[in-house]
């Protein structure tokens, strides 16, 4: 029998494996974390004004002749994104407030990113029926317009997808997404010291780097790749608030950035030295 559990206040519903039976609309479930990075994720689940919603994949493809005349197939990737065409505001919900923000702010870039969940409702996590196969995917929620007619006050939205895919579960009791240890993103996007330039270059992958300072501190700001992911960082046996300064020491300077996300970690090293 079908299971039902909920997801905000919308009723989803965990069905038994049946290779035969198909799949209905709803139990694909989206969810948007409305707090937009702010704090705990706020996963609010979206689709109640819409009678239909699709991400497109865009894939990136060509077809490349050489001169010899054979043809190879060339996939760049993906550019997923979603059109929310309709979306009534309602007041004290916690989506359209963070969409009047952007509105009122015309805000641009990272002031419009959070988080997305595709829950699949059909796949229950083992006995448990409030736990459900899921992926977790940056995106960037932009506003496309606002007004409407007499029917109500609306602001549609575009959804673009970014980065990868985090496979994992989501508890439809707790509201939280848990990624798998085997996909959980445990990476930088992105680490700057103040002005200091890195060597080598940043790469999410490369865990080791050197620089060269005269200044007595410098920002260290180190971004994580998965909004649920938390970082610690350490100049020596000192504790470093990310977003501020490191105070050097002359001679080498050993800074330690761990990132935790589940069970999956990764450490990154900064030997800076100061002249």
């Amino acid at each position: 029998m079908p299971t039902a559990n909920t997801i905000r206040d919308v009723n989803i519903v965990g069905v038994e494996a049946n290779a035969s039976q198909q799949i209905v609309r709803k139990w694909m479930v989206h969810l948007l974390d409305a707090s937009f990075g702010s704090g705990t994720p706020a996963w609010y689940r979206f689709g109640r004004d819409l009678q239909e919603y699709n991400v497109e994949l865009n894939p990136d493809t060509e077809n490349r002749k050489n001169i010899l005349g054979n043809t190879s197939f060339i996939h760049n990737g993906y550019e997923p994104s979603g059109e929310n065409d309709t979306f009534y505001a309602h007041k004290g919900d916690p989506l359209f407030e963070a969409l009047q923000d952007i509105v009122d702010g015309l805000k641009t870039g990272d002031a419009c990113k959070t988080s997305a969940v595709e829950v699949h409702t059909w796949e229950e996590s083992g006995a448990n029926t409030n736990i459900f196969a899921a992926t977790k995917q940056d995106c960037y929620v932009v506003p496309t317009s606002y007004g409407g007619g007499t029917d109500g006050y609306q602001i549609p939205f575009q959804v673009n997808y970014v980065g990868d895919k985090v496979k994992g579960t989501y508890n439809a009791l707790t509201k939280t997404f848990t990624p798998t240890s085997e996909t959980a993103s445990a990476k930088l996007s992105a680490l700057t010291i103040g002005s200091l330039t890195l060597s080598p270059t940043f790469s999410a992958d490369t865990t080791s780097y050197t620089a060269t300072t005269t200044n007595a501190t410098d920002t260290v700001t180190a971004t994580v790749a998965d909004n649920s992911a938390t970082v610690a960082i350490t100049n020596g046996s000192s504790s470093v608030t990310n977003g501020s300064a490191a105070t050097w020491t002359s001679g080498s300077n050993t800074l330690t950035i761990v990132v935790t996300n589940g069970s999956a970690t990764k450490t990154y090293t900064v030997t800076v030295t100061k002249s």
